[in-house]
């Protein structure tokens, strides 16, 4: 049996003005749930979602090996995949980028695998669509292989069994053996890695130490390439973790820092809907209706667009985006 503390539930995430929350339940779990997401992790080896969107990366190395998400209508069986759960009134829908994943709906086992999208109802999956495809490769980016273990020996490079070791040249043969006094080279030490730091971060996190998270999360962003998927989830945890700092400005220059590198990221919507709640709260005001008109014009039939249409009426701009290039 698991050890007690293993099993212990979960505090559910709450809806918040914050990008989507990142949760790491369990080693080789992560979990980013929307902000409208109802969920809970009674234990191990499950989520309840009861309503909204999770995004989800299980490793197959981690513990434990399965995950079920149960929602009202339907038991997604995980096990080492990237996908998406959705539970809403029409029912469940699953959209999966990496792996195969069972659904258990009414009585029925359907197979969803890599590239897939099933929808509410439906016995069959179809393709996955390109931007549910974007925003899970946007929000769990695939890691590189090491240098090193790219460049292993390959089969074709291997030397015929029955080949003779190469004889030494002149110059090998002439060159003086090393006295007892000299030093052999020593490599040169890897360069520190973002992954190192980024998991330095979420530990100092589950701890509690948000300053320390805080300090790790931009020396993500030292190490990680520009533009890369790394950066803009250093981005938005960081404005996160300094939300909880009540730390102004660090949120907002995170927040526009991702707006400004990230033109096409998955989460462009909500962040640029955060900043400019932000700065309804802390001002000054024509910086807000910067905000609120750059909302407008990228995301006219956004979810936050009668909110921004409405605060710009009521500060008496203008409720159309300005058409001046470069706005």
């Amino acid at each position: 049996p698991a050890p007690a503390a293993a099993a212990a539930p979960v505090p559910s995430a709450e809806p918040s003005s914050a990008t989507p929350r990142r949760l790491e339940p369990w080693p080789g779990l992560v979990v980013y749930a929307e902000r409208d997401a109802r969920i809970e992790i009674p234990g191990p080896g499950r989520i309840d979602l009861a309503e909204g969107t999770i995004s989800l990366r299980l490793r197959s190395a981690g513990t434990p090996a399965s995950l079920t998400v149960r929602t009202p209508s339907a038991d997604v069986v995980v096990t080492g995949t990237v996908l998406a759960v959705t539970a809403d009134p029409a029912g469940t829908t699953v959209d999966v980028l990496h792996g195969e994943v069972e659904v258990l709906v009414a009585g029925t086992t359907i197979r969803v695998r890599d590239g897939e999208h099933l929808e509410p109802g439906s016995l069959r999956p179809g393709p996955l669509p390109p931007r549910s495809a974007s925003r899970l490769a946007d929000l769990f980016p695939e890691e590189p292989t090491p240098a090193h273990l790219a460049e292993a020996r390959r089969p074709d490079m291997e030397p015929p069994a029955n080949a003779a070791a190469p004889a030494p040249t002149p110059a090998s043969a002439a060159a003086p053996s090393a006295t007892p006094g000299d030093r052999s080279p020593r490599p040169a030490p890897e360069p520190p890695r973002p992954d190192d730091a980024y998991r330095q971060a979420e530990t100092a996190l589950r701890a509690g130490h948000l300053a320390e998270a805080a300090g790790l999360l931009r020396r993500v962003l030292a190490l990680a390439p520009p533009g890369s998927g790394t950066e803009a989830n250093a981005l938005l945890d960081l404005a996160a973790v300094c939300e909880r700092l009540d730390d102004t400005v660090c949120r907002r220059d995170a927040l526009q820092r991702y707006l400004d590198r990230h033109p096409s990221g998955a989460l462009r919507e909500d962040a640029r809907a955060d900043l400019c709640r932000l700065l309804e709260r802390s001002g000054p005001r024509e910086p807000l209706a910067a905000c609120l008109r750059a909302y407008l014009a990228e995301f006219p039939q956004g979810r936050s667009a009668p909110w921004a249409r409405g605060l710009l009426e009521a500060a008496g701009s203008s409720t159309e985006p300005s058409r001046r290039t470069g706005d």
